[in-house]
């Protein structure tokens, strides 16, 4: 309903009923039904004083924005995400109940759902840091829906925090993602996913400490 307000109705909306005395916006903001409202309708409004419009930020020639990080996230350049965020990616959510699967293989792994809307990094492995109740660690997460041992599912995060014990059920966790180790792949059975998760974990450690977060 509201994105279908016109611009004078928004402004309304935004000065009488949410009672705001000013606005920060960005260079290239609009607003409104159609996209009719602009930076010059709320100077209008709210008057020069009370309008702060921020500049464009460029980096590497570019313009920094929302959709451009989202393009790297789709494609998995989580790099190139953290230094137009400033920060990296993460994620921060409970850990949720899964099959068990990695406790069995020697690997136990804290599981994540990334809420609905979220802008989700491309399916693969990552080196990550993990930020705990138990403190930070470093780790490594599979973005997806496990294709060695599932044909259906909802697209999660699935962690093993290297060096931390400790019952993480229910319990929120912010993960960090900060380069993609691999593409997702289905192994031919359970030993060549044992020594593949070995080797993601090593990678994943050594990358961790290269960039001397733990």
């Amino acid at each position: 309903d509201i994105r279908d307000l016109t611009p004078e109705a928004f402004i309304s909306l935004l000065r009488d009923d949410c009672h705001c005395v000013g606005v920060t916006c960005g260079f290239n903001y609009f607003f409104g039904h159609k996209a009719a409202g602009n930076t010059s309708h709320l100077l209008e409004a709210f008057g020069k004083d009370r309008v702060r419009i921020q500049p464009e930020m460029k980096m590497d020639g570019l313009t920094v924005s929302s959709s451009r990080i989202r393009a790297c996230l789709k494609v998995g350049d989580v790099e190139t995400a953290e230094r137009l965020l400033g920060r990296p990616y993460s994620l921060e959510t409970a850990v949720v109940h899964g099959k068990a699967l990695g406790r069995t293989l020697g690997f136990p792994t804290a599981n994540q759902y990334f809420p609905a809307e979220r802008a989700i990094p491309s399916r693969g492995v990552y080196a990550v840091l993990c930020h705990t109740p138990y403190g930070t660690f470093p780790g490594v997460s599979n973005v997806g829906i496990r294709p060695t041992t599932d044909s259906h599912g909802r697209v999660n995060c699935e962690t093993h925090i290297i060096g931390m014990k400790g019952d993480l059920y229910g319990r929120r966790i912010r993960i960090e993602f900060l380069t993609k180790l691999r593409e997702e792949k289905r192994f031919n059975g359970m030993e060549e996913l044992i020594s593949a998760i070995h080797s993601d974990a090593e990678a994943a450690e050594a990358y961790v400490r290269s960039r001397g977060l733990i």
